[in-house]
């Protein structure tokens, strides 16, 4: 797959990858493939910083729109949904933005075995436990019965930030997973949690 590098991109390109490099430390391959249609490149990086935030500030999600949740739930959604997927390279690039946020290896393989054996906060299994469903979902629909049972326990704002956080990750997800592009993102590479390592 044919990707822009640096050398070769455009000065509008160049200014996006520079600010992508000034939050995640690297640009990752599939940004490099995005950016042959520069307009799905500008479109997802607003949609990091809508979504996600970027390192702006003392908060670490300071400059995202959505602010219902921590930077650190986003990430456990965004493993959430690499797990459904059932995709090796998502799983590894997601588990590298967990830790760029603190989250250490046995939080993370708790994550990965058993959601409920974690030492996360009820509200934060709840909203996993509901994006794990919502993603694994064999139709576009969750399953009301669900549903109905979610909106009880979160208000409608984390409902709706965490799906939209989910599906932002999915749609990432997928991209990276039909095209098999390989994982270029390690723990060594990034931080989006205020500073490159």
């Amino acid at each position: 797959m044919k990707i822009v590098e640096y050398k070769e991109a455009s000065p509008q390109i160049k200014a996006i990858y520079n600010a992508i490099k000034d939050e995640l430390g690297i640009v990752p391959n599939f940004l490099k493939v995005l950016a042959l249609r520069p307009e799905l490149l500008d479109w997802w990086w607003r949609g990091w910083k809508i979504i996600v935030g970027s390192n702006t500030g003392n908060n670490s999600n300071s400059s995202a729109s959505l602010k219902s949740l921590s930077k650190e739930v986003k990430m456990m959604i965004a493993f959430e949904a690499a797990k459904a997927n059932e995709c090796p390279v998502c799983i590894n690039n997601t588990k590298e933005l967990m830790k760029s946020v603190g989250i250490d290896d046995a939080a993370m393989q708790k994550l990965q075995d058993d959601i409920g054996s974690s030492n996360l906060e009820e509200k934060t299994k709840s909203i996993l436990t509901f994006c794990y469903a919502a993603a694994t979902s064999t139709s576009s629909k969750i399953d009301p019965n669900l549903l109905s049972a979610f909106k009880r326990i979160l208000s409608d704002e984390v409902l709706i930030e965490a799906v939209e956080t989910l599906a932002f990750f999915r749609s990432t997800i997928d991209f990276e997973h039909m095209l098999d592009l390989p994982h270029d993102i390690s723990s060594k590479s990034i931080s989006i949690s205020g500073s490159l390592r």
